[in-house]
């Protein structure tokens, strides 16, 4: 299996989604190797899409997510129906495999049309659910579930969900390691077609702060747990602060993002095409 997320936020006043997977396929057999499982398309109306698939035959999911992708940049410029389009793809797979039992799949699908962007849960035959806050899809989602359930919505800017989705990359991979593992690959897609690739070297630079951020939130939980006397108490929270200023300057430098690029940008974005945002 895998860990696919995505996450909906807000860049530029612009609805966004970010959808990221780490790159470790295992075989049948138990053999592991290296793959991307997250993939970008491109219409030529102006549309972006981005997604990421969760399944035991990688073949099979590459497949048809390709097959999706098609279908939304030939028949996806209409932002409403996009889930007709995406069902008709899944069913007619899922039909072609007759009698046999086809794949478990699940996909994390972002996609920018117009003036609107949406993140999507889809399994086949006919699953396409929108999404309006992060969630995760695959083995490693089960090391995410006490943080996906905190939050309430879009997150407010580009750097908190990029820096959000490293840390939980990082978690997956530590309690899911059978599963998750490699390199993770990450894609912006906003409204307008608006699209992303998120900077490899700073993801990890997060990605691996994981550990001190686990270490500095343990220690709190048993100094808090720990019945010291108040003085020691105090000495604690003086040092808890430094580490978390430390971690969260280091978290706040991180330059995920050179700009986001349109194929066919409105008027009124074009002037914000090659602004960076970090």
């Amino acid at each position: 299996m895998t860990i696919a997320i995505g996450i909906p936020f807000r860049y530029k006043e612009l609805d966004c989604s970010l959808v990221c997977a780490d790159s470790k396929v295992v075989a049948t057999d138990g053999a592991t190797m290296s793959g991307s499982k997250v993939s970008m398309g491109l219409s030529a109306s102006g549309g972006s899409f981005a997604i990421a698939g969760a399944t035991e035959d990688a073949d099979a999911a590459l497949m048809l997510a390709t097959d999706i992708k098609s279908a939304l940049c030939d028949h996806g410029d209409n932002p409403y129906g996009v889930e007709a389009v995406i069902q008709e793809v899944m069913t007619r797979w899922h039909g072609a495999y007759g009698s046999c039992k086809p794949p478990s799949i699940q996909y994390v699908l972002g996609v920018g049309i117009q003036e609107h962007c949406n993140l999507f849960l889809c399994s086949p035959p006919n699953t396409v659910l929108r999404k309006n806050k992060a969630f995760a899809i695959g083995s490693g989602a089960r090391a995410l579930d006490p943080f996906l359930s905190d939050e309430p919505g879009p997150i407010s800017s580009v750097n908190a969900a990029i820096a959000r989705a490293a840390y939980w990359m990082y978690r997956a991979k530590q309690y899911e390691g059978s599963f998750c593992g490699g390199k993770s690959h990450a894609f912006i897609i906003s409204e307008h077609g608006g699209f992303g690739f998120v900077k490899e070297t700073e993801f990890d630079k997060i990605e691996a702060l994981g550990k001190r951020i686990d270490a500095v939130m343990n220690k709190c939980l048993q100094e808090m747990m720990s019945d010291k006397p108040d003085i020691v108490q105090q000495t604690f929270l003086s040092d808890f602060g430094a580490w978390y200023l430390s971690l969260s300057e280091e978290i706040a430098a991180a330059k995920f993002l050179d700009g986001v690029r349109y194929v066919n940008p409105p008027k009124q974005l074009t002037a914000q095409k090659s602004e960076p945002e970090r």
